[in-house]
């Protein structure tokens, strides 16, 4: 997980096992390809069914000035505001990290008694974090809220999710954003008291 600069990028990855999919998620396709329909259909059902398992490649994505969220100059809301656009896109450092989780995942089946190896480079339907869209700092001209969660340019305003992060690690941030919010909490009740004895 930590960077290792002769492997060609920063940071590292965290793999996760995942059994089996269900009836209808192996009859559908989940993580693995549609069983196709047609007179084939229940035998490569029941060669799957059961007998499957991945190994997901997680990765940080470092912050990157392209990815970043700013409203629309044409689409509007129900409201008439300016609607959010989304311009993301998968940095090289992260395609190196994760095709050479890849290759260190396709050892590992093997080695496990894999028969048979399907490669996905990047499932999105799979689900993803999106963070850092009202990222924190001490700089006003380059954050959005303070160390605090406290808006720089709204009073009274606490911005208390995942947009606050720059950036996080390979795994879920739900333990990261749970902190933050405790933190946010604690901070708000402690300005709140100021106020209250002043």
């Amino acid at each position: 997980y930590e960077s290792d600069p002769s492997r060609g990028f920063a940071r590292g990855f965290q793999m996760q096992c995942v059994r089996s999919d269900g009836p209808l998620g192996t009859a559908l396709g989940g993580y693995l390809p549609r069983v196709p329909w047609g007179a084939g259909h229940h035998a490569a059902f029941d060669a799957w069914f059961g007998r499957t398992a991945s190994l997901t490649v997680t990765t940080e994505d470092l912050p990157e000035p392209h990815n970043r969220v700013t409203l629309s100059d044409r689409l509007v809301d129900g409201s008439g505001l300016p609607a959010p656009r989304v311009a993301y896109a998968v940095a090289e450092n992260a395609w190196r990290i994760l095709d050479w989780g890849a290759q260190r995942a396709r050892e590992a089946l093997a080695e496990a008694g894999a028969r048979e190896l399907l490669h996905q480079r990047l499932v999105g339907f799979a689900g993803f974090h999106l963070l850092g869209t009202a990222r924190m700092g001490a700089d006003r001209e380059t954050s959005v809220v303070d160390a605090d969660c406290v808006a720089h340019d709204v009073e009274n305003l606490l911005v208390v999710d995942g947009s606050v992060f720059v950036t996080c690690g390979a795994l879920n941030p739900t333990s990261t954003l749970q902190a933050i919010a405790l933190r946010a909490a604690d901070r708000l009740v402690a300005r709140a008291r100021e106020v209250r004895v002043a």
